[in-house]
């Protein structure tokens, strides 16, 4: 689904984990067809890449890189791809670039402290307190040129497909019906609010620490309350980490940091229990935390995930992969006998169980955890009958069903499919019969899954494969997969 928005954000270019969409071209007027010497055809406004333009670089040149193989460098070098026509630079250029953004946030070292750009935001607060004017400083910005990225030419639009306003990537939203308001979270760009679906924005985050935020909330207690999950869910090779999760009570400016949740997450969801809004869940990196007053405080639910040593230390040897609680669902009660108030949670690395160079895997405990109550202590790990084989899972979002006249107990998955994306041979997904060119990526899913009993059990709505068909409007056939979208 694309969420269409006026909202603009300055962002990063990101190469993407699973199941995000990875928006990496540059709009032109449609160009016919281009074909290369052994006859492949690519679609309009695409032509194959050829090594004179897209020579490798050398392998110490990105040591900041770290995507699975087949988004390496040298896969997106290789002869025989689409791209797009009017690419300003090279994939050797945007490589290289990601991997001088990458260092920005640890240079002169490899990786940098978790807490670090906390106390970045604390010394600037300090320096705001305490202002130190320069001579010849004063004075006003103004900017140099009207509208980001390409969008003055001729004929553009974002990968041919007519979009012509250009936008943040929303990473997640959340609404009140009481008060018909909208609120967006930009993974680059802070929250953002709308009083009429969508009409008109206005930015709410400004105050927020950071603007990179995976997920926001609204919870009614206390009159109205936003929590902010920070640091961007995407998981791509430049992707910002979190400094935790805030709270803004709704018409106030200030944003309060809630305790519990440490710095240096990523944030993949907000969840506010319907049975009672000062029940909050952060699904993050690090774990899931539970809030028992809408968001002020957090509290590890310590997800049995294999190692108790790893539950609350992230940065332990073999503990940083193990914890990535990918997304949360509470369930609402209704009019099926449901009274609401369990907890669906998703544990989904994207390589899985993947080997690192010394044997040691990367997260043992990929799949599904429930509760009835959502208590630190409550959760097991679901058995899930018919769910992805337990070595196949990967990244995973879930979406539970809100309707007044729905049953509560359904719940719905979409699952990346962690053997593909550690580059088995012939798992990469192809495109489908006669398609119009070769494809530039493949995509990792492994299918789109229903449950009846809230997790419990599980049924295979729809394979990757199935998805492919000609005919089905899926971003994995035709264009949209030669266009970079995908899941």
């Amino acid at each position: 689904m694309h969420i269409a928005t006026r909202l603009v954000s300055s962002g990063r270019a990101l190469l993407l984990g699973a199941l995000a969409l990875a928006l990496v071209t540059s709009g032109a007027p449609p160009a016919p067809p281009s074909s290369s010497s052994a006859g492949l055809s690519c679609p309009p406004g695409f032509e194959v890449a050829g090594r004179e333009n897209d020579s490798p670089l050398p392998a110490d040149a990105l040591p900041q890189y770290q995507g699975p193989p087949s988004f390496g460098v040298e896969a997106m070098l290789l002869e025989g791809q689409c791209v797009a026509s009017a690419k300003p630079e090279t994939f050797a250029e945007l490589a290289q670039m990601n991997a001088a953004m990458a260092s920005q946030d640890s240079a002169p070292y490899s990786a940098s402290n978790p807490r670090a750009a906390l106390m970045a935001v604390k010394q600037d607060r300090a320096l705001a307190r305490r202002p130190t004017r320069i001579s010849g400083a004063k004075g006003k910005w103004r900017p140099l040129g009207k509208g980001p990225l390409r969008s003055d030419i001729e004929g553009y639009s974002v990968n041919l497909l007519d979009w012509k306003e250009l936008s943040g990537r929303i990473s997640d939203f959340t609404y009140d019906e009481k008060s018909n308001r909208l609120w967006v979270a930009v993974a680059s760009g802070g929250v953002w609010t709308s009083a009429d679906l969508g009409e008109h924005w206005k930015s709410v985050g400004e105050k927020l620490p950071t603007q990179v935020v995976g997920s926001v909330g609204f919870s009614p207690a206390n009159g109205g309350t936003l929590i902010a999950a920070t640091g961007d869910n995407g998981w791509g090779a430049t992707s910002n980490n979190g400094l935790g999760v805030f709270t803004n009570r709704v018409g106030s400016k200030r944003w309060r940091r809630s305790k519990g949740v440490p710095a240096g997450a990523l944030g993949f969801r907000v969840a506010v229990d319907p049975t009672n809004p000062k029940n909050v869940y952060a699904a993050t990196s690090f774990g899931l935390y539970r809030s028992t007053n809408a968001g002020k405080s957090f509290t590890n639910t310590k997800l049995p995930t294999g190692e108790e040593r790893c539950i609350g230390h992230p940065y332990r040897k073999d503990c940083f992969l193990r914890n990535h609680v990918t997304d949360v669902v509470v369930q609402a009660p209704d009019d099926f006998g449901h009274e609401g108030g369990k907890v669906l949670a998703a544990v989904g690395w994207r390589a899985g169980t993947k080997q690192n160079a010394d044997g040691s895997i990367q997260a043992t405990h990929n799949g599904l955890y429930g509760s009835d109550t959502g208590k630190p202590g409550s959760f097991t790990k679901l058995t899930a009958p018919g769910f992805t084989p337990q070595d196949q899972i990967g990244r995973i979002e879930l979406g539970a069903t809100t309707g007044a006249e729905q049953d509560h107990n359904y719940v719905y998955a979409i699952v990346q499919d962690a053997v593909k994306f550690n580059g088995a041979p012939g798992g990469s997904i192809d495109a489908p019969e006669n398609p119009a060119g070769p494809v530039p990526f493949n995509s990792y899913l492994d299918g789109i899954y229903v449950s009846p009993d809230f997790g419990g059990t599980w049924i295979k709505m729809a394979s990757a494969e199935e998805l492919q068909a000609p005919g089905t409007g899926s971003s994995l056939t035709g264009q949209g997969a030669a266009s970079f979208y995908s899941p």
